[in-house]
């Protein structure tokens, strides 16, 4: 019986306990946490790599940046971790003031964002990682929400965010100040939005709600 054929899935979920899942871009590789771990998984290559490098407590959101250089770690402790996925090393940490349980990339691959609590972070990366201790700067912070936070998401452009939450609300807004967009909110929503997520560019996005309501939104342009 070919077994890596018959049941692939089954072999991988020997080793995942329920962390967070990412692909890096070149589709054929997994990067996934396990407690304080991070594995990695050749998928055609059939291989499976736990880094040497671990956060110091459980790993509550990873993220990888578009290029799939570096990837970004926040624990239970609000540590953020950015580790060099060529070197299997740290690059930074820093430890955030309050609870953080989401982190995200930005597509332009200098910035990321967090989630604490009811508002977000977005900070800036300094080029010279390598010599800098705190690579780190806290960029800008939007309070956007009345409850926590459930999900947020760059555009492809890295021109925008969006995000939402417990408090039934939706908000996209524009990251670059030059920018003449008009922040929106969603108040129409019944329920809590657990998931946004930008669809092919900024003018659509996708939501889901707790009780599994996926729908698709756009903005019309002015005529």
């Amino acid at each position: 019986m070919n077994f890596w054929k018959k049941e692939p899935l089954n072999w991988y979920g020997l080793f995942f306990t329920g962390g967070k899942i990412v692909f890096l871009p070149n589709g054929k590789e997994i990067i996934f946490s396990t407690g304080n771990k991070i594995s990695k998984i050749d998928i055609f290559g059939k291989k499976l790599e736990t880094f040497r490098v671990s956060s110091r407590s459980v790993i509550l959101s990873l993220d990888i940046d578009k290029g799939g250089n570096f990837l970004l770690t926040i624990d239970s402790t609000n540590l953020v971790e950015m580790i060099d996925l060529k070197k299997k090393e740290s690059r930074g940490k820093i430890i955030m003031k309050s609870n953080c349980c989401i982190i995200k990339w930005s597509p332009r691959r200098k910035y990321f964002s967090v989630v604490l609590a009811n508002h977000i972070q977005v900070w800036k990366i300094s080029p010279h990682i390598i010599s800098k201790t705190s690579p780190f700067q806290l960029l800008r912070t939007y309070n956007c929400h009345y409850d926590p936070i459930w999900d947020i998401d760059w555009d492809p452009t890295g021109e925008f965010l969006i995000s939402g939450g417990h408090d039934k609300i939706v908000r996209v807004f524009s990251f670059r100040k030059k920018n003449k967009f008009v922040e929106v909110h969603f108040k129409n929503f019944k329920e809590e939005v657990i998931s946004v997520k930008f669809y092919k560019n900024w003018n659509r996005f996708l939501t889901l709600t707790k009780k599994g309501y996926l729908t698709l939104w756009f903005f019309l342009q002015k005529k």
